[in-house]
């Protein structure tokens, strides 16, 4: 089977306010000139060996693919996060920005390890 992505907004925090789990250097990270906040979960719910249960957004064309996030006590209001557009559409906010995230949850279903 194959994880079906349904984007759920956890909001926009700065880097010191969210925890990647594994280690930060650990995380699946990828990098594309056409990133969407779709195209982010997309990739961490289907094609990572394990499937994340967050998609993370940063600087409008990074993703990240964390096994879980540890968030601050306060979010920056989404206007943090909106000052940067998405690569992949240039009307689109919601792709973090400079030292800040967007984070996404994937609601995950069962699906077969990628080899």
């Amino acid at each position: 089977m194959e994880a079906i992505g349904t984007e759920i907004h956890n909001g926009c925090y700065t880097s010191k306010q969210v925890t990647f789990s594994p280690n930060f250097s650990a995380v699946t990270r990828i990098k594309w000139t056409t990133m969407t906040p779709q195209k982010c979960i997309d990739y961490c719910s289907n094609h990572t060996r394990e499937p994340s249960y967050y998609a993370v957004i940063a600087q409008g064309n990074v993703c990240y693919c964390p096994n879980s996030v540890k968030f601050g006590h306060d979010h920056v209001k989404d206007k943090g996060c909106d000052s940067t557009v998405c690569a992949g559409n240039f009307r689109q906010h919601g792709c973090g920005g400079e030292s800040v995230y967007d984070v996404y949850s994937c609601k995950v279903k069962e699906r077969k390890k990628v080899e």
